[in-house]
């Protein structure tokens, strides 16, 4: 076979009309048949084209059109055959798509072709047919999606967590915020300590006295740390919502009793100052305390709402509850003390107790590691203030004891063993022997001071009693003791009434015998939850607080302090479980402590 010849280009030119024939190619030689066109395709037969009459005169070749560089390349992709050595692509026209313009085609030319071997149609995968046949941007969005799962892949398997630590910024600004991570404390251990003077005497807890330097402490020395044993955390369980309605039942709470309790935290919330964070004890409300202390205002706000189970993470206040705790961090110095330079010295330790158990108690409930330098912090300055000679607490470090700072300090480390932190076991063997000093011959009943001689004698008093002996009982005293049932068949003797109000007593008492259970309990809790919810204001600008007329210290600590109280005594059926259920199998007659046996600390997972 004679291989073909090229034919000559023809110039391009308008579409023909219906009126105008397309001209005739020039063509050489004699024209070929078509070559045969496989069998099964589903073209037709390609005719043979027919022969030009000899009478019809060949027009005269035109000069070929140059084409430009860039229409002359080609793609490199080598081009499908069909059939013989013909291209595909000079011999079968596309498919026309939706809309696009057809292009003319001469008459005279009836070749029909096609672009594809059916017999490579018929061997090609449905897959392939899916992608060919789906349109450009579904094939795209696939091809992202697939781009971005892997890159979430790989960031997932090279995160880290970080720990957070919670960085406690200074202001002489109103307003303050934490604003880092980061928490840097001052280890410098002071050369020498000065030694303070001796306070005076008294028998009121709000008292003033004179004002006295504080040595700075070391906050890195003394061993505190977390330990993985469960138990005495679980006295915090009951706050969560479905425990709280079981304990309520069980342990003598009422309808009316919580009702108050929701009550008073809506007054409460009105009383923040929204700006920084904090409460007062002067104000904005009616009949406030003569003396300010921001701080303990606020360590009392807050645990009203923790005895509810509200944290800064969980619950109906998570952002009052927030700013709140940025207040408090905020305040703490270089000492670990929690302490507001406008409140009176004598307010310092009651302060830091408070506040204490406040982020020790939020450590426990939510886990926050954030949460536990400042806490070791507060426990180290708790532990390294306590006197030495005495072994209770007062109104400045390592000098005097009372009561009912003691008793305040005490509660604050039973909170810090809640959160999983150890305590040296001497701290407690030195706070039960300033108790013993401060209680009457067979420590049964307890005054405020330890007697000044060896003469003296104990000033006993209802409010001391309740305290000291909640203290026994955070120390190891067994429920069966008979020092301790003597001190509660007296109580029982000064049970709360109209006629002598103090919440601070009623605070006491109702913790006291509540962890003892049983028929005295449900005597005190019978006449003290009733009288607290009868004294709460329910009409009125205060509505929801309680009022500081004939109450013991109101005047001095204002309305605040009395909602506060009022509040811890209606929680008191979810605030802790009772001691003795966790203890029991532990119980003995004798008042001997053992720390490691009868107090452990959470496991957090």
């Amino acid at each position: 076979m004679t291989p073909d010849r090229p034919l000559s280009p023809r110039p391009l030119s308008e579409t023909p009309s219906e009126s105008e024939p397309p001209r005739p190619q020039p063509v050489s030689g004699k024209p070929k048949a078509p070559r045969p066109i496989p069998q099964g395709t589903p073209s037709p037969k390609p005719m043979a084209p027919k022969p030009i009459p000899q009478g019809t005169p060949t027009p005269k070749p035109m000069a070929p059109t140059p084409i430009p560089k860039e229409q002359a390349a080609q793609p490199k992709e080598p081009t499908p055959t069909f059939g013989g050595n013909i291209p595909a692509s000079k011999a079968m026209p596309r498919q026309l798509g939706p809309g696009a313009r057809p292009i003319p085609v001469p008459k005279g030319d009836k070749r029909l072709l096609t672009t594809k071997n059916p017999e490579e149609e018929e061997n090609e995968e449905p897959i392939d047919e899916v992608f060919k046949k789906a349109p450009p941007w579904l094939i795209s969005i696939i091809a992202h999606v697939v781009v971005l799962l892997i890159g979430a892949l790989w960031w997932f398997s090279t995160a880290t967590e970080k720990p957070l630590v919670v960085d406690a910024n200074w202001s002489e600004e109103e307003g303050f915020q934490l604003e880092d991570d980061s928490f840097e404390v001052d280890t410098e251990v002071p050369e020498e300590m000065e030694v303070l003077t001796e306070m005076p005497e008294t028998s009121d807890p709000f008292a003033a006295a004179a004002q006295l330097d504080i040595p700075t402490f070391d906050a890195g020395q003394i061993n505190v740390s977390t330990i993985d044993v469960p138990g005495i955390s679980m006295q915090l369980e009951g706050r969560s919502p479905g425990m709280k309605k079981a304990l309520l039942r069980k342990y003598g709470g009422s309808k009316e009793s919580e009702d108050a309790v929701n009550l008073a935290l809506g007054w409460l919330e009105k009383q923040q100052n929204k700006r920084e964070g904090s409460w007062s004890l002067k104000g904005p409300y009616e009949d406030g305390a003569n003396r300010e202390n921001r701080m303990a205002a606020t360590a009392m706000a807050m645990l009203a709402f923790q005895g509810a189970g509200h944290t800064h993470r969980d619950g109906e206040y998570i952002e009052l509850m927030q700013k709140g705790l940025n207040f408090l961090l905020a305040g703490q110095d270089e000492e670990g003390s929690f302490y507001d330079d406008e409140a009176f010295h004598s307010h310092r330790f009651y302060t830091h107790g408070q506040a204490t158990i406040v982020v020790c108690e939020l450590y426990a409930m939510t886990r926050d590691p954030r949460l536990k330098v400042p806490a070791e912090r507060a426990i180290n300055y708790i532990v390294e203030s306590q006197d030495p000679d005495h072994g209770g607490w007062r109104y400045g470090a390592r000098k005097g004891s009372d009561t009912s700072v003691s008793g305040w300090c005490l509660m604050a480390l039973q909170s810090a063993r809640m959160g999983g932190f150890q305590i040296p076991p001497e701290v407690f063997d030195e706070a039960g022997r300033y108790l013993d000093s401060a209680s009457d011959q067979d420590a049964s009943l307890y005054g405020y001071l330890a007697p000044n001689g060896p003469n003296g004698t104990v000033g006993v008093t209802e409010v001391m009693t309740a305290e000291a002996l909640l203290c026994r009982q955070y120390l190891g005293w067994a429920r069966k003791d008979k020092r301790m049932q003597r001190g509660a068949s007296w109580l029982m003797q000064n049970l709360p009434s109209r006629q002598k109000l103090n919440y601070y007593y009623w605070y006491y008492g109702t913790q006291f015998f509540h962890h003892l259970e049983g028929a005295l309990w449900e005597r005190w809790n019978s006449v003290t939850r009733d009288l607290v919810v009868s004294l709460q204001e329910t009409k009125g600008k205060e509505i929801g607080s309680w009022g500081v007329k004939r109450t013991a210290w109101g005047d001095d600590a204002g309305r605040l302090y009395t909602t506060c109280f009022a509040i811890f005594i209606l929680e008191v059926y979810y605030r802790h479980l009772p001691i003795y259920t966790e203890m029991a199998p532990a119980e003995s007659n004798a008042p001997s402590f053992d720390f490691n046996d009868t107090f452990s600390a959470p496991t957090f997972p």
